[in-house]
């Protein structure tokens, strides 16, 4: 039986695709002895890794502004309990707006983070009539309303409200939208 010219290459390429998978698997294996960063290693034999009981610390996140759902898959991925507590806010509905242990504390895992969630609830909205359009939306974002904004020919100022729905001083759910209508300047 005669071989091809290709055969040596072919069986170099199966030596090297062995070779490699066997790094591969010796690394997985070294890494998975490597001391963790906050290991306390023994003065009389450094190359041994003594786990301490430092490595069932965590860092908490900071969780201020994530949606509560989020935020509790964030604490449970580190091993951290939840509780939360309903709170009046601006923010939308199920905002985490504060935390205890605050973000960066380090905690033992299965610490319980008590986060405070914005509760749904009516907010009053602001009267933008007439404020420039950013101004407009840093006031209705502040009490804790979503601006939807549309452009619409006028004669007023370009870049002011010229409308906004729902009307200022009415009250609405927190997290709501209000549309804002900005002048765009006269038509052709």
């Amino acid at each position: 039986m005669m071989r091809s010219e290709h055969e040596p290459h072919r069986e170099e390429l199966r030596t090297r695709a062995v070779r490699f998978r066997v790094l591969l698997a010796s690394l997985a294996f070294a890494v998975a002895f490597v001391p963790a960063a906050d290991a306390v290693l023994p003065r009389e034999n450094p190359g041994l890794a003594s786990v301490s009981r430092e490595t069932h610390k965590v860092t908490v996140p900071n969780l201020t502004g994530m949606k509560t759902r989020a935020a509790r898959h964030r604490l449970a991925v580190l091993g951290l309990r939840v509780t939360i507590r309903a709170v009046v806010s601006t923010k939308p509905a199920g905002t985490v707006v504060a935390q205890r242990p605050l973000a960066r504390a380090v905690v033992a895992r299965g610490t319980i983070v008590r986060l405070s969630v914005a509760a749904a609830g009516e907010v009053a909205v602001p009267d933008v009539l007439g404020d420039l359009k950013d101004r407009a939306e840093q006031r209705l974002r502040h009490a804790g309303l979503s601006p939807r904004v549309v452009y619409v020919e006028s004669l007023r100022l370009v870049g002011t409200v010229v409308a906004q729905d729902p009307s200022g001083g009415s009250s609405v759910a927190s997290g709501s939208p209000v549309t804002i209508s900005i002048s765009s300047g006269p038509g052709p």
